[in-house]
């Protein structure tokens, strides 16, 4: 049986956002929108998704073309080795938040699960931001320097909104 509301005695209905919703819907925020409440977590969750979508895409982008700049053999190793690491956050991150839907009533475990995974995202983007710094001090890889920082923008600009998302909640250590 579903609770009634206090002030008019009907049923409440739960409105729950779609699994993985956008995080822009009609030029507006849809995470202000979503927080009702410090223990509403749908816009982490969401914007951790997004961010490491755009991780996989811009890691897999990266990747893609490497083979046509031209760079020190020691930092292409490391563009590859970030790039990959962008890869494989993205499919860490995407089973725990699948996992932590299986388990949303227990609010403890939730944001356990999304510290952790604001802890992978926070240390993958600090990763790609030393290897954006060190291409940057290299005259010879101008080229690898666009292709690395423009990939390297989009997913800043998602973990932006995970770490706005997780500040609304008042319950999360960002670093």
């Amino acid at each position: 049986m579903e609770p009634l509301s206090e002030a008019t005695n009907k049923p409440v209905q739960e409105v729950r956002p779609p699994l993985f919703p956008t995080i822009v819907e009609n030029g507006r925020s849809w995470m202000v929108e979503c927080m009702k409440t410090e223990t509403d977590f749908s816009a982490v969750e969401a914007a951790a998704y997004e961010c490491a979508v755009q991780m996989l895409h811009n890691g897999r982008y990266i990747l893609e073309h490497l083979h046509e700049v031209t760079m020190p053999a020691d930092l292409r190793r490391e563009v590859e080795a970030v790039s990959n690491s962008f890869v494989d956050t993205k499919h860490d991150v995407i089973h725990d938040l699948f996992e932590m839907r299986e388990n949303e009533q227990d609010t403890a475990y939730v944001i356990q699960v999304l510290q952790r995974v604001i802890d992978w995202l926070s240390e993958t983007v600090a990763e790609m931001h030393e290897v954006v710094q060190k291409l940057h001090a290299t005259e010879d890889s101008i080229l690898a320097s666009l292709l690395v920082t423009g990939s390297a923008t989009y997913v800043m600009l998602a973990f932006g909104r995970v770490k706005k998302a997780a500040d609304l909640c008042q319950v999360f250590r960002l670093e």
